[in-house]
């Protein structure tokens, strides 16, 4: 297979231009006070040098170390600054826990194997701050598109033949299947860029021990079955029901969008959380409260099957999920 140090030792002057998102990325991050960036995957340097050229505190990280000399040469020539490192992503990071207010990577991190990409994945959230910031971007597009020539070496796993990523081994995601692998985050924003990249934003969940135990509970709590703060509770061993009910106000969880109906007013879409909060009812089956609100809890339960009349749960005890 081939490797990233050939292409940069080869070709010095590839990728130059930033991603397009990337202006509207640094205002965020201006936005939300950051200022210690990991550019992971730096290449020849141009998100390194756009980070720095706008004040932030980067590092950049990359396995190619002629990749890394480039990317030095060009900050150089800018009288810009970066601390770089030697860095394969799907090995341990070499920084601490909660290190970065922010991580960055397009085009880098998908070329591997699904389940070495989601231990990237692991330790990009591992060295966020919880708050944090991360962009990535992963290929999704068709394997022709790439090359004329490919080889299927795994499952959605493909390695083009010739071409510019000659010999590199390309997982291509699907939005259900990033959503899946960034699920410890709260997905802000998922679109494809104009060069067939799924772009992912999203925040790093800012919770305690205890809500995440709640949340791993919550998880198993199938469409069509509801649950109480109390049982939720019970299940964690804890008397804490008011904490639940935080838990729940604070649920940082990506959402998946539904449309509600052919025929709903303003195509009105609902929010399914991959942490279903709507599922947690009171104990009497009356609704409870919802941080969309409750005619959208109730909407989205009747899509689900349970079926609700003045605020309370239909055949409450039948749907009743206990853990």
């Amino acid at each position: 297979m081939g490797d990233w140090e050939s292409i940069f030792k080869e070709r010095k002057d590839i990728f130059r231009e930033p991603q397009e998102d990337m202006n509207k990325i640094i205002a965020l991050l201006k936005k939300e006070k950051a200022k210690r960036v990991l550019d992971l995957g730096c290449g020849t340097g141009r998100h390194t040098v756009l980070l720095s050229k706008n004040g932030f505190e980067v590092y950049a990280a990359d396995i190619s170390e002629s990749g890394i000399k480039n990317a030095k040469k060009w900050l150089k020539e800018e009288g810009l600054n970066a601390k770089f490192k030697i860095q394969d992503f799907y090995k341990k990071f070499n920084f601490k826990d909660g290190f970065f207010d922010a991580v960055i990577s397009t085009q880098s991190i998908h070329h591997n194997y699904q389940d070495k990409v989601q231990f990237c994945i692991s330790e990009i959230e591992r060295v966020l701050k919880p708050g944090g910031i991360a962009f990535v971007t992963v290929s999704a597009s068709k394997y022709k598109r790439r090359a004329s020539k490919y080889k299927i070496v795994g499952p959605r796993v493909y390695v083009p033949m010739d071409g510019a990523e000659k010999g590199l081994p390309h997982f291509i995601y699907t939005k259900s299947l990033l959503r899946k692998d960034f699920k410890n985050f709260k997905i802000i924003s998922l679109h494809m860029d104009k060069g067939k990249h799924y772009c992912v934003l999203g925040r790093k969940g800012n919770t305690t021990k205890f809500q995440e135990n709640i949340y791993a509970k919550l998880r198993k709590v199938p469409k069509g079955k509801v649950t109480t703060y109390g049982e939720l509770a019970k299940a964690v061993k804890s008397k804490a029901y008011r904490a639940v009910g935080s838990a729940m106000n604070k649920n940082p969880y990506v959402s998946e969008k539904h449309s509600f109906s052919e025929h709903a007013k303003n195509k009105e879409f609902l929010s399914t959380p991959q942490v279903p909060c709507h599922r947690v009812v009171c104990s009497d089956g009356s609704i409870g409260g919802f941080a969309s609100g409750v005619k959208k809890k109730i909407a989205i339960l009747e899509k689900e099957g349970v079926l609700v009349k003045k605020n309370k749960i239909v055949d409450f005890e039948k749907k009743l999920y206990k853990f």
